[in-house]
């Protein structure tokens, strides 16, 4: 691995020791620098804490992600009964992800500079960091437009974009033919994940549960959602099914959230905040995030709160969330690292116990405003991470990250096919660029990058 000039090093050693904690096998561990010393399967959390301080990204029992204010070497040692190797690693400018156990010792140390070492030639920014080769949808595509969003959902995996000016097309996977269209001015729309199930809301103010393959109306969900709508609302309000398109989820700025049942029609949950919001695949939980309050999962049918997570030191802006398609498993994300929960031992413990995989992603200039997206691959096996500048594919199976990917471009959205194999982007710029995951663009500096 090559290292920036002037960089310090970062030493890992294993050491023979005894101690109160289990020691873990210690997965990866990235870039980082210049004099600490934290001991895996021997420090306490509270230890870290006095010898880096306040963390200023996360700090909870779970996890501490730290970023150096100043050049620091950091000494990892790894309690173990056989001596280690020493390992060089790392420049200035780095952060550091500690995951503690059960019994609150450090688990295991990640660090990051600017791009994760598992990348060839390690990255100083994120400009520098392989280039997503993706494409504008070329003019009269499918895909081509100014659009809202877009959304894979079907087996066959169509593309639906949610235009601004003409309504709601419905593409083959690669954006470039149309198989259906819904003209309409929408402030709202969603496609459930096994395409059969649509919904739409209009300026009309109507909530409309469709057919997923022609878009034709089936019925008009709770017509509450009209009322107390001033008369001039314009804001967009985002739709979500649960995986089974069994429940809808609406959330709306000026009325709150509402989960319907989709067969019924009628509202089975109403919550007067409104905030970003996600169903479980199964319909069952509600998890909502917002900055200020953290996270909170919500039993659905019952409207009682199981899961409140306070938020972490440094605000995660626009954050993400994504269930695993047998939903035994919740990641959640920021721009600055990700997270991969067992959902049934983090409900059972009320979040003491469950987290299962936490790594760094990418360094991102944008820490205090960067969006964020996840999904996981239909196996399981994978989970991506979107940001406004970078994509991150990481092996849930191997523990490492594989691959991560600049943007040429700012992202408002992202979209990915259920084997993540291909991904489409929505533009601060409301166009749509296709991308087939893994394929690189030619190297270029982001000032002669084409913008969609």
């Amino acid at each position: 691995m090559r290292l920036r000039a002037g960089a310090a090093s970062l030493l890992l050693a294993a050491v023979a020791s005894a101690s109160s904690c289990v020691f873990p096998n210690l997965r990866h561990v990235e870039h980082v620098h210049d004099v600490v010393r934290v001991q895996v399967g021997h420090d306490t959390r509270d230890q870290v804490r006095a010898l880096l301080g306040a963390p200023r990204v996360v700090d909870t029992p779970e996890l501490y992600v730290y970023d150096w204010e100043k050049s620091k070497t950091l000494f990892v040692f790894a309690i173990a009964s056989n001596a280690g190797a020493i390992v060089p690693i790392g420049f200035t400018g780095t952060r550091a992800l500690i995951v503690f156990d059960d019994d609150g010792c450090v688990a295991r140390v990640e660090v990051e500079g600017a791009g994760q070492s598992d990348v060839p030639d390690a990255a100083a920014s994120v400009e520098q960091l392989p280039r997503a080769g993706a494409t504008p949808a070329p003019r009269g595509a499918c895909a081509h437009g100014e659009a809202l969003g877009a959304h894979y959902a079907g087996p066959e995996s169509r593309l639906a974009v949610h235009r601004i000016a003409d309504g709601i097309r419905l593409c083959d996977e690669l954006g470039e033919k149309e198989v259906g269209r819904l003209v309409g001015h929408f402030f709202g729309f969603a496609i459930s994940q096994d395409g059969r199930l649509a919904a739409t809301y209009d300026r009309e103010k109507v909530l409309m549960l469709r057919d997923g393959s022609t878009l034709e109306p089936l019925h008009e969900l709770d017509p509450a959602t009209k009322k107390g709508m001033p008369r001039d609302f314009t804001e967009f309000s985002p739709l979500g099914f649960s995986a089974d398109g069994g429940r809808l989820l609406v959330f709306l700025p000026k009325l709150g959230t509402v989960v319907y049942d989709t067969a019924t029609g009628e509202a089975v949950l109403r919550r007067a905040e409104s905030r970003a919001a996600l169903l479980s695949p199964d319909g069952h939980l509600l998890l909502t995030w917002v900055s200020r309050a953290g996270l909170t999962l919500t039993e659905v049918d019952t409207g009682h709160d199981i899961f409140v997570r306070p938020p972490p030191a440094k605000p995660w802006g626009g954050g993400s969330a994504a269930f695993s398609m047998d939903g035994r498993h919740l990641a959640v994300a920021s721009c600055a690292h990700a997270e991969v929960w067992d959902l049934g031992a983090m409900t059972s413990s009320g979040g003491a116990k469950g987290l299962e995989e936490a790594f760094l992603l990418p360094f991102s200039k944008m820490l205090e405003t960067c969006r964020s997206w996840s999904a996981f691959s239909s196996d399981g096996g994978t989970l991506a991470v979107a940001t406004e500048g970078t994509v991150t594919l990481y092996d849930l199976a191997a523990h490492r990250l594989f691959a991560s990917y600049g943007i040429a471009w700012p992202v408002a959205g992202v979209a990915f096919t259920s084997d993540l194999t291909r991904a489409a982007f929505t533009t601060t710029h409301f166009k749509v660029a296709m991308w087939e995951v893994g394929k690189v663009a030619k190297a270029a500096n982001s000032g002669t990058v084409d913008r969609p």
